[in-house]
């Protein structure tokens, strides 16, 4: 299991950034499938630790993305990038 950001770095504001096609090219390569998921709460973390508190921190989980086996060009990488940029989006809402 490896857990990829699909903008190649984490979001400091919460919301998505401008997407990079390695995540689709990682998931052809392996081949396996991808698992959107988003999770929130962590950035909070240190207003509960500063209180000795556990920070409530959530986790949703989308339905894993089966990409084609096989080579793929830029604009096929960047077409699955979209599509898994749009599970994203679709399992924060």
């Amino acid at each position: 299991m490896l857990a990829i950001a699909p903008e190649g770095t984490r979001s400091r504001s919460g919301g998505l950034g401008k997407r990079q096609a390695g995540v689709a090219l990682l998931a052809l390569r392996a081949p396996a499938p991808v698992l959107p998921l988003a999770m929130y709460g962590q950035e909070q973390a240190t207003k509960y630790w500063k209180r000795f508190k556990r920070e409530p921190i959530h986790v949703r989980v989308g339905q894993p993305i089966e990409l084609p086996p096989g080579k793929a060009g830029k604009e096929q990488l960047e077409m699955y990038t979209e599509r898994i940029m749009i599970a994203l989006v679709s399992v924060t809402s």
